[in-house]
């Protein structure tokens, strides 16, 4: 485990928490890294029965950590292009899990956070009234990717209007 993330289970409920706040938990290569450990040890643990994402600090992430992008610009192509397929490869276990997985998502989220929130089968939002009720992804896979891809406003009222969002 990560100081960048932190996994607690209870309950066969395993909640995975970015936890960098003071970078807004940016991901960034450790994070990333850090990230895949946890899914694939909460894929491998029977205890588990539901995998929960979530930020630490009122904010869900800032999506990627502009710091190290930065510091990536004189890496060269194969330095570049590992990092892309670490993302992808991080994304794409966090789609095949073989349990449920939410996006706890409890403040804002931006550019790869949202990477996140679609390779989580559910996403419900943190405020006073309670929980969204979940909706299978699949059925909302299509229309998530038109909404971010429109250039339209991604806010929860619009995903809900498309019927993209939770």
């Amino acid at each position: 485990m990560s100081a960048s993330v932190l996994t607690t289970i209870a309950g066969g409920v395993a909640e995975i928490t970015l936890n960098r706040p003071e970078k807004r938990n940016a991901l960034d290569r450790a994070t990333i890294a850090a990230l895949s450990s946890e899914l694939q040890a909460c894929a491998g643990n029977g205890a588990v029965r539901l995998v929960q994402i979530t930020g630490a600090g009122g904010v869900f992430s800032a999506g990627a950590d502009l710091t190290d992008m930065q510091a990536q610009v004189h890496a060269g192509e194969a330095a570049n292009l590992a990092d892309a397929e670490q993302l992808a490869a991080m994304l794409a276990l966090l789609d095949s899990m073989p349990k449920p997985t939410l996006a706890r998502v409890n403040g804002d989220g931006y550019g790869g956070a949202l990477g996140l929130l679609g390779a989580c089968r559910g996403a419900p939002r943190d405020h006073p009234g309670g929980d969204f009720p979940l909706r299978p992804r699949q059925d909302r896979r299509e229309r998530r990717a038109a909404l971010l891809f429109d250039g339209g406003d991604a806010d929860l009222g619009n995903s809900q209007r498309v019927g993209a969002g939770p």
